[in-house]
């Protein structure tokens, strides 16, 4: 799974969780920028290199907001 997240710039963050980590939406919290809204995702869902840069997501409905 992995976290991800809009930056300020408007492309789309990815974060890698450890595996050992049991409560992925606390390490979002934790991890994400100060008020940036989050989702968990399966890794098959992150486009391949070609189009990550164009790739948007709307964020309206999401897992959680960072803290950090």
């Amino acid at each position: 799974m992995k976290i991800i997240f809009e930056q300020d710039s408007g492309l789309v963050a990815v974060l890698a969780v450890k595996q050992n980590v049991t409560d992925l939406k606390a390490a979002a919290i934790k991890s994400v920028p100060k008020g940036k809204r989050f989702k968990i995702v399966d890794e098959s869902q992150l486009p391949d290199d070609t189009f990550f840069e164009a790739w948007r997501v709307d964020f309206t409905v999401n897992d959680g907001i960072g803290e950090s």
